[in-house]
């Protein structure tokens, strides 16, 4: 009980506790005679930035057809062994089935249990035991073709190429400042 107690505190703290994300301010060059050249500066590392971004876009896309191609080979093969393992669950659920329905209606099997009321088992309230459970196994998961191109996708291709870093890089070669620093944006005490 008083773990009970120790994890619904836990979640309710962890639940109402503030989020925070990091975000990045850029400060521009300390005003000098080199004013021109700093903001042709700046706006060159914009140029090198969006480029960056735009080769990137593209390259992603490129992958994403190839990651595509990939996912529907895999799930290809997913679904011929998602087929033969259903085939297999379907063959032993029949024959397990045709078993218990032998062993539940030969009189054979359940004479003991059939002497009286409430024999065998002191809560039954049957004549008999019913029948037994049987466990066929977990039922074979039907592969899905969009978690595949999704899996494939996070796997083959990437959207960040760094363009980021490399618009940082410069602007602190131009004389800007990048800091970054922690803002709350759900369940802020203010």
């Amino acid at each position: 009980m008083k773990y009970i107690v120790l994890i619904i505190g836990m979640l309710l703290f962890t639940a109402c506790s503030p989020k925070y994300k990091i975000v990045k301010e850029y400060h521009p060059p300390k005003t000098t005679a080199t004013t021109p050249q700093t903001s042709i500066c700046l706006g060159t590392c914009q140029t090198k930035r969006q480029a960056c971004k735009s080769s990137c876009k593209s390259a992603f896309n490129t992958c994403k057809i190839k990651a595509d191609q990939i996912a529907k080979e895999r799930y290809t093969k997913q679904m011929q062994y998602y087929t033969q393992a259903l085939e297999r669950y379907v063959n032993d659920v029949n024959i397990q089935m045709q078993f218990s329905a032998f062993d539940y209606y030969s009189d054979s099997f359940y004479l003991p249990y059939a002497r009286g009321p409430f024999y065998g088992h002191a809560n039954s309230l049957f004549w008999y035991d019913p029948m037994p459970i049987y466990s066929y196994g977990p039922r074979p998961q039907r592969p899905s073709l969009k978690q595949e191109i999704r899996k494939a996708q996070a796997e083959f291709c990437d959207l960040d190429c760094g363009c980021t870093q490399q618009f940082d890089d410069c602007y602190i070669g131009c004389g800007g400042e990048v800091t970054s620093k922690k803002v709350c944006i759900e369940n802020c005490s203010e």
